[in-house]
């Protein structure tokens, strides 16, 4: 049964209504002031409900007619409406409208009690037949004012609280029911001066409640939350102001204030379900399961609701009791199969227990019953990063973010996912948000400090890389990479100490070798360059890059035949390495234009003769016997010249190679060995032609790797020893 409003109800102050007392205290035998039973049967007050309803019973048994007989049963009625008995108030209105038709308030208190019953149709027509009976009196219309604004005639409702008003009423009623009005329709301005208004009148925690919701709907939430306080302080047992001001105080954050009030509540009415899932959730957020699981159970106690079960399954998911989470999400389901919030549990549960493929359905259903749940685009999404799936993983791990479920892992494999595709600057973006919710994951750093390095962030790196290695300096991925981060910020020292430390952990670390060869050749230590990278080679033969820059260590160390080779097979490998390709053709040049042996060196102009000029022949050394040892040759390193144009007309090479030749000094030689030294020079011109001229490949062709590739003495013979 619906349980009565507080009554704007009527009071006997009116003359004929004294006139009626004094009729019923008449006919009773007695004075005014020496019957009990009147006085008690006038009494209004609500506290006193019983004891009126007994002294009215009494006048009623002593023999009264008409007018005094009908007041009589109207006193009773009011007394069984404010006991909250309301068939029995409504049998005593009836039988006072019977004996006493011109009384109006018992048609008032009538439509009271009909609107207590839930029938405002018969409410209204007593409400205006009261009004009809007596047009100036401001209670009628008060009562009236209220059913049209609960049925939704806002305009005949204002017009009675405007009424009531102009009848000079001092009370806080027709200004509460007006701003309650103007609240509905978003006029807080207006609703609010109503309030101030009742609140003069009558201060009351019923006034000051209704104008702190109207300041926390205008964003004044400071003097909401004061408002909201002295209602409760006027009427300690007023829980749904308590209950507003505990929900604004967690609004803002204030998470301990709200407990206390939420405590005040289930200390003033223990039986409230909803004081105890509410502060369930506030122990939740706080991370007190125990406590949270608790209330829970409390509330469920006192009320079982779907809301209970779902709560306590979701909290029994959050401390890992899958078993019992599936199991209160399976009660929610078979009372209502399409609740989301619970299909979502069990698809999470199920995920946790790694069976994707009963978890899937739930999740799926869950989000086409509820587009906002996002818990179950979070874990469908990190489903399908499980699954390596990650053109279906991406776009529901964005959704759940959008909706504000941004959790650890919901960054985290997002970030992964980024990185992943190359898209550093988003994964980095990720990565922090995840290490802001876990600051201490030594997994988090390395990921965003390998994706800060691979974005050119390398500041950030560094400090990433260094703050995994001070937890675990054992780490060899992390010292490698903080190697190449080292050496891109060029401290070629501090790379070195990297790549030796993650040598040491992984000795066969062959990209830990090939890097550190790098930085050593860089640091001038040619020799510990060209063994690390005789391991790269010989770990990876096809590793053009170790290829080209061992060719640059051993020609610091004026090993030029090796150097050239390097450069060759550098070529070999990876035709549009240029760097290699500038290194081989000056070289070469250089080995044209200068000559060793194993005597003296003998130096030869490098200009080629003009076409106008004819080559000046050089002074010829002196003749040696047959039988003189020859001197060791002492191969001078000489300064890198500057390299010839890629490109060369073969005539070029042969015009200036012709006056080169023909200057060189004249030996005792056998015809045999002319024509076998003329054969050597011709191959040699016609190789390197083929070499330093042949164009790289068109792209998108793959260079051929099947044949070996050929060894320096094929392509200059035996350079080093002649005779």
């Amino acid at each position: 049964m619906r349980k009565p409003r507080k009554r704007q109800g009527w009071r006997p102050k009116s003359t004929s209504i004294l006139a009626v007392a004094s009729l019923i205290i008449g006919v009773s035998g007695a004075s005014a002031a020496m019957n009990p039973a009147a006085r008690g049967c006038a009494d209004q007050s609500e506290a006193n409900a019983d004891s009126r309803i007994t002294a009215c019973t009494k006048l009623l048994q002593s023999g009264l007619r008409g007018q005094p007989l009908g007041a009589a049963y109207s006193f009773r009625g009011l007394a069984y409406l404010d006991r909250g008995d309301i068939p029995h108030a409504i049998a005593d209105f009836d039988n006072a409208i019977s004996y006493a038709p011109e009384l109006a308030a018992s048609y008032q208190n009538r439509g009271n009690a009909w609107y207590a019953r839930g029938n405002f149709g018969r409410a209204l027509a007593d409400y205006d037949a009261a009004i009809k009976l007596d047009p100036n009196t401001a209670s009628p219309y008060i009562n009236r004012g209220t059913v049209r604004g609960d049925l939704g005639y806002t305009e005949g409702a204002l017009e009675d609280f405007a009424k009531a008003i102009s009848l000079g009423a001092k009370r806080a009623s027709p200004y509460n029911g007006r701003g309650t009005l103007y609240l509905r329709q978003r006029d807080y301005a207006r609703a609010i001066a109503d309030f101030d208004q009742a609140i003069k009148l009558e201060p009351n925690s019923r006034s000051y409640r209704l104008r702190a919701e109207a300041r926390q709907a205008s964003g004044d939430n400071e003097r909401a939350l004061t408002d909201y306080a002295e209602a409760a302080r006027l009427d300690p047992k007023n829980t749904e102001a308590m209950m507003a001001e505990a929900a604004l105080l967690r609004q803002k954050g204030n998470s301990a204030k709200a407990l206390e009030v939420y405590d005040r509540v289930a200390s003033v009415d223990p039986s409230l379900a909803t004081t105890y899932n509410l502060r369930a959730q506030l122990y939740a957020e706080k991370g007190d399961r125990k406590k949270a699981l608790a209330d829970v159970n409390e509330g469920l106690r006192h009320q079982w609701t779907l809301d209970g079960m779902r709560a306590r399954a979701s909290l029994r998911l959050q401390d890992g009791d899958l078993k019992g989470a599936v199991a209160d999400a399976d009660v929610v389901l078979k009372q209502d199969a399409n609740n989301a919030a619970a299909l979502a549990i069990r698809g999470i549960a199920e995920s946790r227990r790694r069976d994707y493929d009963r978890a899937l359905p739930d999740l799926d259903k869950a989000i086409s019953l509820d587009g906002q749940n996002a818990l179950a685009y979070a874990e469908r999404g990190q489903i399908y990063a499980a699954r390596s799936n990650p053109d279906r993983a991406l776009p529901d791990l964005t959704r759940a973010i959008d909706l504000h479920a941004g959790s650890l892992g919901i960054y985290r494999d997002r970030g992964l996912i980024y990185k992943a595709r190359g898209d550093y600057a988003k994964a980095v973006d990720d990565l922090t948000q995840a290490i802001k919710l876990d600051p201490q994951s030594e997994t988090l750093r390395y990921d965003r400090a390998s994706a800060a390095r691979q974005k050119g962030d390398l500041g950030l790196a560094l400090a990433d890389y260094d703050a995994v290695l001070a937890r675990n300096p054992n780490q060899a991925t992390s010292l490698y990479e903080r190697g190449l981060v080292k050496k891109a910020k060029g401290d070629v020292a501090g790379a070195i100490g990297d790549f030796d430390g993650a040598i040491r952990l992984e000795p066969n670390n062959t990209a830990a070798y090939r890097n550190r060869g790098f930085a050593l050749r860089e640091a001038k230590e040619y020799g510990r360059a060209i063994a690390d990278l005789d391991r790269v080679v010989k770990a990876n033969a096809r590793d053009a890059a170790a290829l080209y820059q061992r060719g640059l260590a051993r020609e610091e160390t004026a090993d030029r035949a090796g150097a050239l080779v390097d450069y060759k097979m550098a070529l070999a490998r990876d035709p549009q390495l240029s760097d290699a390709r500038s290194a081989f053709a000056r070289l070469t040049h250089e080995m044209k234009t200068k000559r060793f042996s194993r005597g003296k060196e003998m130096p030869v102009e490098s200009k080629a003769p003009g076409p106008a000029e004819k080559p000046v022949a050089e002074k010829p050394a002196p003749e040696k016997s047959v039988a003189e040892k020859p001197a060791t040759p002492k191969p001078a390193v000489e300064k890198a010249e500057t390299p010839p144009a890629a490109e060369t007309p073969t005539g070029s090479i042969e015009k200036r190679a012709a006056p080169r030749i023909a200057a060189r000094p004249e030996k005792k030689i056998t015809k045999r060995q002319r024509i076998v030294e003329q054969k050597r020079r011709h191959e040699i011109e016609r190789r390197m032609v083929r070499r330093v001229e042949q164009r790289p490949p068109p792209p998108g062709s793959v260079p051929n790797f099947s044949k070996p590739a050929p060894k320096f003495s094929e392509i200059f013979g035996d350079t080093h020893i002649r005779r």
